[in-house]
């Protein structure tokens, strides 16, 4: 049996097809779609994002709802408000297009507002198998109203990153095979700093030593994502400091695999942890987690 540690826990809800939501429907359509595969919640509790990947044959899909209540009452009934599918007007009439096995909403994360989302599926990408794609989207109108989601800005090949070495020319996005990039997803509360995880990346010439990407985004309110910039790629060779006390720089070393598999990003967004659930230091699937502040992620 679990311990409490002095803690106390309410099971307010069950997101389910059993569930009667505030607006007299119910959930329909989850059988094989792994509904629940990735989850994001706004600050304050109210706006949540659901991916389900395997929705419609592998193209994936993204819900939206609403949470009722606050306090000790937050959580007594969920609206749903949208669903974004290979099928959904994203603006301007378009749609993602997503084919099967993209696997859009293996991700999401959502800004503290609830107005920003963001959404990784591993998608062919320039012919790379599992190259990967990251959508970012405004969201109008979530807490009530008429909603509509706009994708401002997509990762993929070809993409402009910005001018990540300062020479005074924007560079492109190259897609990596087998990279899986939008495998996870992390942004801060304001929507400014974004982080990227690719676990099948090449990195130091080993494949599926995975790296993280970090971008610092453009633009506020509607204008949000009229560009990102990439600040650094994360990665086993990248340098971590002094970690163990020696006096020397640091990296993690050749033994890492599957960085970018599992991340989060502090609100503040000078905060990361991420996680090797495969790593077997001392012994087979131990995992492990590792803790990192972010110097200068905004400039510099």
């Amino acid at each position: 049996s679990g311990r409490t540690w002095g803690n106390s826990f309410t099971h307010r809800l069950r997101l389910d097809e059993t569930l009667t939501m505030s607006d007299g429907t119910t959930l329909s359509g989850l059988r094989f779609t792994a509904f629940g595969h990735s989850l994001a919640l706004s600050d304050d509790g109210s706006a949540l994002a659901v991916g389900a990947r395997e929705h419609n044959g592998g193209r994936g899909g993204v819900r939206l709802f609403t949470v009722q209540g606050t306090g000790g009452n937050w959580g007594s009934n969920v609206t749903p408000r949208m669903t974004i599918t290979n099928a959904t007007d994203v603006g301007g009439g378009t749609t993602i297009g997503m084919d099967r096995g993209s696997f859009f909403g293996t991700s999401v994360a959502l800004s503290g507002d609830g107005r920003h989302l963001v959404v990784g599926h591993r998608a062919r990408d320039n012919n790379q198998w599992q190259g990967g794609r990251v959508h970012l989207m405004n969201i109008t109108n979530f807490a009530g109203g008429a909603i509509s989601v706009n994708l401002r800005y997509t990762l993929q090949h070809g993409a402009n990153i910005g001018d990540p070495d300062g020479d005074g020319v924007n560079n492109t996005y190259t897609a990596q095979s087998r990279a899986q990039m939008g495998t996870a997803v992390a942004l801060s509360s304001d929507g400014t700093r974004l982080l990227v995880g690719s676990p099948g990346a090449t990195a130091g010439g080993r494949r599926g030593a995975g790296n993280v990407q970090l971008f610092t985004v453009q633009g506020t309110g509607n204008a949000w994502a009229s560009g990102i910039t990439q600040r650094a790629v994360f990665d086993r060779d990248t340098n971590i400091g002094d970690f163990n006390g020696d006096g020397t720089d640091d990296t993690m070393g050749n033994r890492v695999f599957e960085t970018g598999a599992v991340i989060a990003l502090s609100g503040d967004g000078n905060n990361m942890v991420l996680g090797y659930p495969s790593d077997s230091t001392g012994g087979n699937g131990r995992g492990r987690i590792r803790m990192f502040t972010i110097d200068n992620f905004a400039s510099g």
